[in-house]
């Protein structure tokens, strides 16, 4: 892998989550989105203006959704990855519960 610095955009879920401005990630790709449907905003970008991550525009009702470019699995004691990592398992968790209930 190689690596690069992704920047967050203040505000957004991703920013809550990992309160980061800016962190180093992998990126071992040929792709990456170019348009986003309008559903979704872009939350985090590469120095190239590459969108890195996106997230619904409007959360509200909406399951939990955050896609990043790079490889979370990858990347121990990350800034970005770990605190997604349990905000995700977190979610899992919640769906889970609601699931058991019906």
């Amino acid at each position: 892998d190689c690596f690069h610095e992704v920047y967050v955009i203040p505000g957004t879920l991703l920013s809550q989550i990992t309160k980061v401005s800016q962190s180093e990630v992998n990126t071992n790709h040929h792709q990456a989105v170019d348009n986003l449907a309008p559903v979704f905003i872009a939350t985090a970008f590469s120095k190239d203006g590459l969108i890195e991550a996106y997230e619904w525009r409007e959360r509200e009702k909406k399951p939990f959704l955050i896609a990043v470019q790079w490889h979370p699995e990858r990347l121990n004691n990350s800034k970005l990855s770990n605190p997604l990592g349990k905000k995700f398992i977190s979610e899992v968790n919640k769906f889970n519960n609601l699931e058991k209930q019906k």
